[in-house]
Parts: structure tokens; sequence; C-alpha cells
């Protein structure tokens, strides 16, 4: 009787570590980088947003080195932006490409399929010249979180592969309205340098 309850324990604690290994068989390496460079900026001035930390889970992650993280890591990334323009900000959005490889690239003649974008303030589709509302003023920093991500890329991720199938995010285009209804000919934003 005594051998048949060491028995059953160790058939036990074998069955929770083969659930733990397969609850972490889902994490998986991931990335996250910029499409093309930066286009360099002739003076500061002319830098309207700036991305100054991205977190995963609260972790701090640095553009082009790769982490580890679950199915969820587009639902629990933040991005803080900071307005580092001279005008105040009514709407912006920040995009970026999904790829499932680390290592995929798009050919010069290929669309994205997946895109992954943050929005904030109010939308510059809307018929009026002057926008009423918050303003990202010079200066301020917002979070963004999945609460901000597009509903119709989200719609479109959740039909296809979904979130947890992609392990590369590259930012690649994002714009910017400012509360007096225009907007800058050629959006610049400032990324974290890598650690």
């Amino acid at each position: 009787m005594h051998l048949r309850w060491k028995i059953m324990i160790v058939l036990c604690v074998a069955a929770v570590l083969v659930d733990v290994h397969s609850a972490t068989a889902q994490t998986k390496k991931r990335i996250i980088d910029l499409l093309s460079p930066e286009s360099p900026a002739k003076h500061k001035d002319e830098i309207d947003l700036e991305i100054v930390e991205i977190k995963i889970a609260g972790r701090p992650i640095a553009l082009g080195q790769s982490f580890d993280a679950d199915d969820n890591w587009l639902k629990d990334m933040t991005l803080r932006v900071k307005n580092v323009g001279t005008k105040p900000i009514a709407f912006f959005d920040i995009g970026g490409a999904l790829f499932e490889r680390m290592d995929e690239e798009l050919a010069w003649d290929q669309s994205f399929r997946y895109l992954f974008a943050w929005n904030w303030g109010r939308d510059s589709t809307r018929k009026k010249k002057r926008l009423k509302g918050p303003a990202l003023k010079p200066g301020e920093s917002v979070e963004l979180t999945y609460a901000n991500a597009d509903s119709f890329q989200l719609s479109t991720i959740a039909q296809g592969k979904g979130e947890g199938a992609f392990c590369k995010l590259e930012f690649t285009a994002w714009a910017i309205e400012y509360i007096d209804g225009t907007e800058p000919d050629v959006p610049r934003m400032r990324f974290p340098k890598p650690h």
C-alpha cells in the first residue's frame, strides 16, 4: 500500500510537469523591428512622435532583438508615445506588418497581408476642418494598449491565422493630424534605440 501511494504521487508530479511543459510550448521567439531604416531628420523639430518604450507583459523590449513571448504577445504589448514636435496632435496612428517567421521578408512587388495598428485621438477621415477633443500637446505622452488597436485589422487577423501565429512585427507607417486639421507632409517618428 505504501508503495502504491508513492507511485501515484510520482505519476501526479509527472502529469503536472507535462502540463507545465505543454503550457509553455506556445511560447515562441518573437521580434519587433523597423521595415526600413528611419529617415534622418535634418532638424530636431522635424520629429513629430517618439515611441519612448515598448513593453510586452510589463517587460521592456528592444527593437531588433528577439524575445520570448506567448500567443498573447500583441494583446500584452504597450507603447508609450510622446509628442516631441511643436504642435498639438489631434490624431495619430502607428502601424506595422505581421509575419509568421522571424526571418520572413516581402519582395518589392508584394503587399502586406496582415497589419496591426494602434490609433489615438479622433479619426482623420471626419469631414470637420477643425477637430474638437483631446490633443496630445508637445511634451506629453500617452500609452497605447490593445484597446487602441484598429478593430478592422484585428478582425482580419482573427479570420486568418490568429494573433499567436505571428512572430514578427515590423513598424511600417504612421499618420498624424494636428489639432488645426493639417498634416505633416512626411510624418517622422523616433524609435527606442537597441540596448
